[in-house]
């Protein structure tokens, strides 16, 4: 029993195993057909990315080294005017020197800084002529002291506006010598002299002038023809009487309003003489180097001379109205002249007051040339004085320092107190950060004052944003190698303990200032008119085309604007073909080669 049911598994497994030959052989049978399909290419698909919307820049990317700007040297020029030049306070490493500041001290006097890109080099004083002036003139007004005319010409305003200076800080500003005040006092008082003979021929003049004129018009009147009266005792001679009454109450009007007329012209000038002097004085008190005890008690004296002359002369001049007024309101001849009731004919007497009017007015002709030709000499006397404008207010060289920009930061102190000074006393820099660093000569031609720069510090990951300030215009300045040139970066924000760190600087040479739309560089292709295109895969619809115009290219990316068709943010354009079969959005597998033809580099 049990070999017959052996038998019968033996059996089983024959047939069992033939069946899986069988099997096996016809699996591996394949037609033709079959096999041409199964090894076929599978169908290509298309790689997309999204249309992007950003702003798109072209960068330069260079290493620099951030720092407290470039270093200057300071070194006084010699001066004329300074005997000595011992360092009395010594510069203060680490201190921002700003405008009108006091950087050191020199033999006790200061050195100021001003702003200016001409160094200091000379003595300024009056009559100096240049840019270092102007410097000076601009300066001074920024502070709030008045030089007048920023026009580069040290005059007496810019002086006094120097002096206004050191005298607020509490310093005394450079004078003339003693040598040169006596010198000029005593040149000053051969001038004054010369003013008051001026003065006094010029009052002699008006005198004369005004004598002159009353003559003249005395004369005219008493010589323009009385008729002769009658005798006196008859019936003619009492109406003669009468009208000589009525000739001389005429001729007393006549005195009166001549002598107002007078008193009202020596008012005049009595007035212009105390104004005149008034001046003088008040002049006088400006004046430096101020007048000496003497010249100005002179010119106090006159001054008060002046006003006596003016009251009286006014006091005359009401006497004059008053006695005008009197005659007037009598209203009736006189009889005789004046002080005599005398009945003299009055034909005599108006023949000698005529004769002597004509006398008065030859005399005062020759009282006027005589004051004329005093004036004269007094003139040129007067106008060859003294000018004090050569010993004003000076500026040794070395009181003022002037720096391209302002602050400064002091970086290194040469000397200490007591060193007399023959070489450089410290070195500033700019008060603020900045980034130093060197450019190939294409990037220079690239790179523009005022390019935005980021700039990021690799080892604190520290970043900020910048500004080009400044790129020399010729190779190996401020000791770049001589086949570079030097690239200054101005930083915002920059953090002070950077200072001496390596930083990355990413510096904006070209950018399409707002957004626009991007693509790949890979996603433009050319028609065959010429134009360049996009294709746009619109999920499941055909494919299109869309007509746009290249703009910059950054990055791999390039910006297009659509001229047939639209295109937006997020549209898919094809870049180039999935040979793997699987359709990729932002490209799996190896994209095929397609032109970018017209995209702007």
């Amino acid at each position: 029993m049990i070999a017959k049911n052996r038998a019968l598994f033996i059996g089983l497994a024959a047939v069992i195993v033939s069946s899986l030959v069988s099997w096996g052989a016809a699996s591996r049978i394949r037609s033709p057909a079959e096999v041409a399909a199964r090894t076929a290419p599978p169908v290509p698909s298309s790689i997309t990315v999204p249309v992007e919307k950003k702003v798109l820049s072209s960068d330069v990317v260079v290493r620099g080294t951030v720092r407290y700007g470039a270093p200057i040297s300071v070194i006084l020029p010699a001066s004329t005017i300074r005997k000595t030049a011992i360092l009395t306070s010594a510069p203060v490493k680490g201190k921002d020197l700003t405008e009108g500041s006091v950087a050191f001290t020199v033999s006790g006097r200061p050195a100021f800084v001003l702003q200016g890109p001409v160094p200091a080099y000379r003595d300024i004083g009056p009559g100096a002529v240049g840019d270092d002036v102007r410097q000076l003139q601009e300066g001074l007004a920024r502070l709030g002291f008045k030089p007048g005319r920023t026009d580069g010409v040290y005059d007496d305003r810019t002086g006094l506006a120097v002096a206004a200076w050191y005298l607020k800080g509490g310093w005394t500003p450079t004078g003339p010598s003693d040598e040169q005040l006596q010198a000029l006092r005593a040149a000053q008082s051969d001038w004054f002299s010369a003013e008051s003979d001026l003065l006094g021929a010029e009052e002699a003049l008006s005198a004369a002038r005004q004598d002159y004129a009353i003559a003249q018009e005395k004369a005219a009147l008493l010589n323009k023809g009385l008729v002769l009266p009658p005798l006196p005792g008859t019936a003619a001679g009492a109406s003669a009487a009468d009208s000589a009454g009525a000739a001389r109450a005429e001729q007393e009007r006549i005195n009166a309003a001549l002598r107002v007329a007078r008193a009202k012209r020596a008012v005049a000038k009595a007035n212009d003489d105390e104004k005149a002097a008034q001046a003088r004085l008040a002049e006088a008190r400006r004046r430096q180097p101020p007048p000496s005890n003497e010249e100005y008690a002179t010119l106090a004296k006159q001054a008060q001379d002046a006003s006596s002359r003016a009251s009286a002369a006014r006091d005359e001049l009401q006497a004059a109205e008053d006695a005008a007024g009197a005659v007037s309101d009598k209203g009736s001849p006189s009889v005789g002249r004046e002080g005599s009731g005398s009945t003299a004919t009055p034909d005599v007497q108006t023949k000698i007051d005529a004769a002597t009017a004509v006398s008065d007015a030859k005399k005062a002709a020759d009282a006027v040339a005589f004051a004329q030709r005093k004036v004269n000499l007094a003139g040129q006397r007067a106008g060859t004085g003294p000018s004090a404008s050569k010993l004003g207010i000076q500026i040794p060289a070395g009181e003022i320092l002037f720096f391209p920009t302002l602050p400064a930061r002091i970086d290194d102190v040469k000397l200490k107190v007591g060193d007399e000074i023959t070489g450089p006393v410290m070195t500033v820099t700019s008060a603020h950060l900045v980034v130093e660093s060197a450019l190939s000569a294409a990037d220079a031609k690239l790179v523009k004052e005022g390019g935005a720069v980021t700039i990021k510090a690799p080892d604190s990951g520290a970043e900020a944003t910048g500004a080009v300030t400044q790129i020399a215009t010729t190779p190996g300045t401020n000791g770049v190698d001589p086949q570079r040139y030097y690239l200054e970066v101005t930083p915002a924000g920059l953090d002070p303990g950077l200072a001496g760190a390596s930083v990355v600087q990413t510096i904006s040479v070209q950018t399409t200032q707002g957004e626009v739309l991007a693509v790949p560089v890979a996603a433009l292709s050319m028609a065959s008119d010429g134009t360049t295109r996009v294709q746009v895969q619109p999920g499941r619809a055909p494919a299109r085309f869309v007509t746009v115009e290249p703009g910059l290219s950054a990055k791999g990316l390039v910006a297009v604007t659509p001229v047939g068709g639209d295109l937006g943010p997020g549209d898919l354009v094809v870049v180039g073909e999935n040979n793997a079969g699987s359709s990729a959005k932002g490209g799996k597998g190896k994209p095929s080669s397609k032109g970018a033809s017209g995209a702007k580099k």
